[in-house]
């Protein structure tokens, strides 16, 4: 069993590993259709592994390293992927980001309507935000809280890390 984890976590950190190749080299408009190949290469990286340990252990030993193998990879996949995707394209993580780009960490909220497509959207966004303590408003305006701007920064670093641009 451990060494099927074992397999299934080193397949993770090597697609992680490549996706952030993929992150750094690619145009933005190619990376969904590739790191969907990169996370497929996982699986039969997988595979490929265990069919290399088959020659020297059983067969029910072999079946019981592969479940384990993939659903570790899964698993550790699925937490990975929302934590990619949330990055990518959070609009709330995109609002911290820009207020946090200002002079004074505020933006008018006219600003922000224009940059997201609905009003009612930025409304709610900005309410949840303020809510959650990320964020006050000051007449017509949105700052950012302490709170706020630390996570603003942490994620723009991340962002900048994976090569992601303004839009994600």
């Amino acid at each position: 069993m451990e060494v099927g984890i074992a397999v299934g976590l080193a397949w993770l950190a090597v697609i992680v590993l490549a996706h952030f190749i993929v992150l750094w080299t690619t145009a933005p408009s190619v990376r969904p259709r590739i790191s969907q190949t990169v996370f497929f290469i996982g699986i039969v990286g997988i595979l490929l592994t265990l069919v290399l340990l088959s020659a020297e252990v059983s067969k029910t030993a072999l079946a019981f390293y592969a479940l384990a193998a993939m659903l570790t990879y899964g698993a550790l996949l699925v937490l990975y992927l929302p934590f990619y995707y949330s990055v990518v394209a959070s609009l709330s993580l995109q609002s911290l980001i820009m207020l946090n780009k200002q002079p004074d960490d505020s933006l008018p909220i006219t600003e922000l309507r224009e940059r997201f497509a609905s009003i009612q959207l930025v409304k709610k966004r900005m309410a949840t935000m303020a809510a959650n303590g990320f964020v006050t408003q000051h007449g017509n305006a949105y700052v950012l809280s302490a709170k706020g701007r630390f996570f603003a920064s942490t994620f723009l670093w991340i962002k900048t890390f994976w090569k992601l641009g303004p839009g994600g």
